[in-house]
């Protein structure tokens, strides 16, 4: 499973190999595969991996794709999730008023659902 997930992570993204020395100074060599070879989700098909008698094979052969969304980010507060609430006071009302009645008029009840 590991080689598996090597392959991937050096052909998509890139991999550390080694480190030598020439001049003088300390080069780092990382191993990376083509941007346009790495450009869309069929692109997955050409990895090949190495099974364990030793021979090359697709990655389509031990593997399959599924494509799952999710939220980019999840806010916690106190390990719970959260939402963040931005608020203004309405036209015509003082910065001080509207602050008070924002902090005042959020308020949670037992079902989880917030109430104005």
């Amino acid at each position: 499973m590991s080689d598996v997930f090597t392959a991937l992570q050096a052909t998509l993204g890139g991999i550390y190999v080694n480190n030598f020395n020439l001049y003088g100074r300390t080069w780092q060599v990382n191993v990376q595969g083509e941007a346009s070879n790495r450009g869309d989700i069929p692109d997955i098909w050409q990895i090949y991996v190495r099974n364990n008698t030793g021979q090359m094979v697709p990655i389509r052969s031990i593997a399959s794709l599924k494509i799952v969304t999710g939220p980019q980010v999840i806010t916690r507060y106190n390990n719970y999730r959260s939402i963040t609430v931005n608020g203004s006071p309405a036209a015509g009302c003082l910065v001080r008023i509207g602050a008070r009645r924002h902090g005042e008029g959020v308020r949670g009840n037992a079902a989880g659902r917030l109430r104005l």
